[in-house]
């Protein structure tokens, strides 16, 4: 499946869907999408639901909106982790590290 990374952007927030195959292809637009996002709004929620792989330079990207949302005050959140994302996220040892609600409405 093709990766897919769909943005809703509001004053209130940003809802970031991603889909499909996430690899370092995608990692220079999405660090972007998430750093114009962090400068425009005060909440982002990553919605990785239909996401099947994704690799460290994804998860990598993740770290730094982390980073950048905790220096600015904007809250952050990662929802709807599948089995596939979990187990790399527990591999690297950073499960612990995201706020993992069930949904983008319990974010």
């Amino acid at each position: 499946m093709s990766a897919e990374i769909k943005n809703h952007l509001t004053e209130a927030q940003a809802i970031v869907k991603l889909g499909g195959t996430l690899t370092r292809e995608q990692g220079k637009a999405f660090r972007k999408l998430l750093m114009d996002d962090l400068a425009k709004t005060k909440r982002v929620v990553i919605d990785l639901a239909r996401v099947d792989v994704m690799d460290t330079a994804i998860v990598a990207v993740l770290v730094e909106a982390l980073a950048k949302a905790k220096q600015t005050g904007v809250e952050f959140f990662v929802t709807h982790v599948s089995g596939a994302v979990e187990q790399v996220l527990r591999l690297l040892r950073l499960d612990g590290l995201f706020e993992l609600p069930v949904s983008a409405q319990t974010a």
